[in-house]
């Protein structure tokens, strides 16, 4: 039970981690003009915190995905041969701890983590912060249904 809360905490302050970037990419788009007087600069500048975004991302959902295996191990007994995220988010939907439209968030958020390495690609890098807000209230709303 250590072990799992122990889990649970890391999930938790890698998903504050990517709340405080998440809020302040929101508010430094908004505000860009202030931060940088280029257009060189403004550009520069987004794209660091995109990056930063997709960072912290990557490590939360690392955190989220390897915590749910060691939950449902520790507490339904459910033990995954071979755990991969699709497998672990299949396996929440089958027990019903999902919907229909979250496992295919989930399965898209997969995909996009999975993509994370080629976000030089900028339309692709694109792409995946602006799902990030959705996977992050994914993911706390995973575990807050699982650690009620």
């Amino acid at each position: 039970m250590e072990k799992l809360n122990k889990k649970y905490d890391n999930t938790v302050k890698a998903l504050r981690t990517l709340e405080e970037i998440i809020t302040d990419y929101k508010i430094n788009q908004k505000q860009i003009n202030i931060l940088a007087p280029t257009e060189f600069e403004r550009q520069k500048f987004l794209k660091y915190m995109r990056d930063s975004l997709i960072q912290r991302f990557e490590y939360t959902f690392d955190c989220f995905w390897k915590y749910i295996n060691f939950y449902l191990d520790q507490e339904t007994g459910i033990k995954i041969d071979v755990p991969t995220p699709k497998r672990i988010f299949r396996e929440l939907f089958r027990l019903n701890l999902i919907s229909e439209n979250q496992i295919n968030l989930a399965l898209q958020m997969v995909d996009h983590r999975n993509l994370t390495s080629h976000t030089y690609h900028e339309p692709l890098a694109k792409e995946i912060s602006e799902k990030i807000p959705d996977y992050f209230e994914f993911i706390k709303d995973i575990l807050n249904k699982i650690n009620c």
